[in-house]
């Protein structure tokens, strides 16, 4: 049983490719899928598994996109993780 009385962990890991976050995700899907069975088992127990995909809407772009494929959105949902797109808006 974990220790809920704990502050929450979170870890924030940025892409160098602004454009691209595909790698950056499936080296932390890798790291996660790599994890012994007692990491996995303390994994799995986490309330909230969140990859959080954050774009910057200041940067003077018209529009963006990002595309996942099957295979990759099948991989974070096997993980037990949620995707989330965040759009920072401009601030002018």
């Amino acid at each position: 049983m974990l220790d809920n009385s704990s502050a929450p962990f979170t870890t924030t890991i940025q892409s160098i490719d602004d454009d691209n976050p595909i790698k950056v995700i499936e080296a932390f899907l890798t790291a996660i899928e790599s994890l012994p069975p007692a990491m996995r088992d303390f994994w799995s127990q986490c309330e909230n598994k969140v990859i959080d995909i954050a774009y910057d809407c200041t940067s003077g772009k018209k529009s963006t996109n990002q595309n996942l494929s099957s295979d990759l959105i099948k991989r974070i949902a096997d993980i037990g993780c949620d995707l989330r797109f965040t759009v920072y808006p401009s601030e002018d």
